[in-house]
């Protein structure tokens, strides 16, 4: 059986996550380039939008504009 479904929004998981993101704990970069992984202002900035400039609830309203469905394939969602 096929069955459409919309993409959820929880307000509350995306401000837990936001805090989250606000209380990482960085490690003390050992380089300042990209030898040793993502350059640690880079990241940062990452992180940044991660948290104070991605707009879930528009986001998923976007996506919810697209039609969604589900079904089982062998046994499996």
């Amino acid at each position: 059986m096929i069955t459409p479904f919309q993409i959820p929004y929880d307000a509350d998981q995306a401000a837990d996550l936001r805090s989250r993101l606000a209380r990482t704990r960085w490690a003390d970069a050992v380089t300042d380039d990209w030898t040793m992984g993502t350059e640690r202002g880079v990241l940062n900035q990452f992180i940044d939008f991660w948290r104070d400039g991605y707009d879930w609830a528009q986001r998923r309203d976007r996506l919810n504009q697209l039609p969604h469905f589900r079904t089982t394939v062998d046994g499996h969602g």
